[in-house]
Formats: C-alpha cells, sequence, structure tokens
C-alpha cells in the first residue's frame, strides 16, 4: 500500500465532514435556488475522492483473514472489501446521473441528483469508516446523517399520513374539501416540524406539490368539483403509498426485524391472547403499516384488536424481513 492510504480511518472521517457540509438546502416555499458550478463540482471531488478510499480498502482487505490491524469487528475483512468495491460502483453510477443532470441544466433534477449523490456517499463512507476503527481497536465514532432516531420519526410521519387516508376510505363527493383541507393542514404541519429539513428534498419537493395541487383545487375546482377532487384525492393516497417506500432503508429493515420479533413474542403469551393490544402496543405495530397485507387492516381501524389477531400476519412479516 502506498502512504496515502496509512490512514484510511481519518480520510473517511474526514470525506464524512465533507459530505456534511455539501448537503443542499432549499428554500421551502420559494420557486427560486441557484446551483453553485464550485458546489456542484465540490460533490464530485466528494465521489472522485470516496470512489479512490474504496478502491484502496478493497485493495488492503480483499482476501485477507486477520492482521495486527484486525480485532474483532462487525465486519469480517472480505466483507469490508466487498462493501467497498460495491460501494465503488454505486459512486461511479451516482457521479454519471449528477454530471448528466448538469449538463441538462434542469436546476431541481440538479439539486435533487446532488442530495441524493451527498447521502449515499455518506452512507457508503459510515460503515466503513466504523469498521475501520474497530479493526485498530477504536470505538466507531456516532453519526447523526443516519441516525436510527430521525428516521423512525419521519416514518412515523408518513405512517401517520397513510393509515389516516385509508381509516375511513374514499370520501363521498360532498366530503372530499373537508378532507383535502384537513390533509393540506396536516402538511403545513409536517414542514414546520423540525425533523423536515432531514426528509430527502425528492420528499419535499413532492409533498409540496401536492400542497400546491390541494391550494389550487380548493380555490377554482373547476367545472366538475367531484371528479377533480376523487382524481386528486386518489393521487394524494399513491403518494403516501410511495413515501412509504422509506421501508426499505436498512436501517428500518433492521430496526423492524427486532420489532417484529419482540411483538410477536410479546403478543403470543396465552394468558393475553383474547385481550385487546394496549394503546402502546398498537403504536409499536403501527409503525409496521404498508408491510403486510394482513396486518394493514388491523393497524387502520380505529380500536385496537385482540393480541390473536396480530400473531399471524405478524410472523409472516418477520419471516419475509429475515429472508431479506
Amino acid at each position: 500500500m502506498g502512504d496515502e492510504l496509512q490512514d484510511p480511518r481519518e480520510r473517511a472521517a474526514e470525506l464524512i465532514e465533507r459530505g456534511e457540509g455539501l448537503r443542499m438546502v432549499v428554500a421551502q416555499d420559494t420557486g427560486f435556488f441557484t446551483v453553485e458550478p464550485e458546489r456542484i463540482e465540490g460533490i464530485l471531488g466528494l465521489l472522485d475522492d470516496a470512489m479512490g478510499l474504496m478502491w484502496e480498502v478493497t485493495e488492503r482487505y480483499d482476501g485477507a483473514t486477520g492482521g495486527p490491524d484486525v480485532t474483532e469487528a462487525v465486519l469480517a475483512p472480505q466483507e469490508l472489501a466487498d462493501l467497498s468495491f460495491v460501494g465503488r460502483s454505486e459512486l461511479r453510477e451516482l457521479r454519471e446521473s449528477l454530471e448528466t443532470a448538469a449538463e441538462s441544466r434542469n436546476t431541481w433534477k440538479i439539486i435533487s441528483e446532488s442530495d441524493r449523490a451527498v447521502a449515499r456517499t455518506t452512507r457508503a463512507l459510515v460503515p466503513i469508516e466504523a469498521a475501520l476503527r474497530e479493526y485498530s481497536g477504536l470505538t466507531p465514532n456516532t453519526r447523526r446523517w443516519y441516525d436510527i432516531d430521525d428516521a423512525l420519526e419521519i416514518r412515523r410521519a408518513y405512517v401517520d399520513f397513510w393509515i389516516e387516508a385509508r381509516r375511513h376510505g374514499t370520501p363521498k363527493d360532498a366530503d372530499i374539501v373537508d378532507r383535502l383541507r384537513h390533509f393540506s393542514t396536516k402538511i403545513a404541519e409536517l414542514r414546520k416540524a423540525k425533523i423536515y429539513p432531514f426528509l430527502r428534498i425528492d420528499d419535499r419537493l413532492e409533498i409540496r406539490a401536492i400542497q400546491k395541487r390541494i391550494f389550487a383545487h380548493l380555490e377554482d375546482p373547476g367545472p366538475d368539483p367531484a371528479l377533480a377532487g376523487g382524481r386528486l384525492w386518489q393521487d394524494m393516497v399513491g403518494f403516501f403509498d410511495l413515501l412509504m417506500h422509506i421501508n426499505r432503508r436498512e436501517e428500518l429493515l433492521e430496526h423492524d426485524r427486532l420489532l417484529a420479533g419482540r411483538l410477536l413474542r410479546e403478543l403470543s403469551d396465552p394468558a393475553s391472547l383474547s385481550d385487546p393490544v394496549s394503546a402502546e402496543t398498537h403504536e409499536r405495530l403501527r409503525s409496521l403499516a404498508s408491510q403486510e397485507p394482513g396486518l394493514d387492516p388491523l393497524l387502520v381501524a380505529d380500536d385496537p384488536s385482540r393480541a390473536s389477531a396480530y400473531t399471524e400476519p405478524l410472523n409472516k412479516l418477520l419471516q419475509r424481513l429475515l429472508a431479506r
């Protein structure tokens, strides 16, 4: 190895810090945003340097089984080499996508691709940095970028939209305006929440777009208000379905494996199978929404069901999560 890999831990930490400084901050209520060429160059440089580090890590740990710098760690050396190899391939694709966006001069596409590039670069580097520190007997750094608490808080907001949209089904023509106005208020509350800046920029743009469409409909419903309102309602519910793709995040998958297992053990207690679950347990179950068709009707219902009703769909969900 060359001198530049003498301390890859510090290089990984420096790249993560650079990524945090390159995060895209977009004004919420204006349509104006300028992406400076220097920022794009900075992100491209971050991608290049991260790919360089990952290549060197792959070279160092590919085929390794141990050594003076390898202690007991979460990732084995070969797993770290494989992780770096896959990460480098992903970053190469991200770089190409960002360059294409920059050439298109589509501001929002540039913003979206920049945000995605920085976020995924950091996400790829965090486990590599942690493993490198563990191999040297050091405690991994605590990183807020993909804090599980942030991810859970964002998902709670998405779940709340998803469940409430389904709780009373498709509204009647006479009720659509009130329901749309209600969700417009909920969106406004989300946009004021402290967690809002941590949402993906793509999600924020779509949330804002749905809110604008609701405002426009409320102001001018057109010649057939019921038809237009019904279509907007279906589009909004479809968008809430897309938001639930947050469940695919690796950190949430791991969280949900543990949660589903714990809940299944608790609810399988013969002494409580015939009793309704507590409000606290039902709230914990709600976080698993949109992942198992047999579980969803129970979560959407106004009142908690008996514990026995949850065990079969929970077991199906757990088996699927364990198979991933």
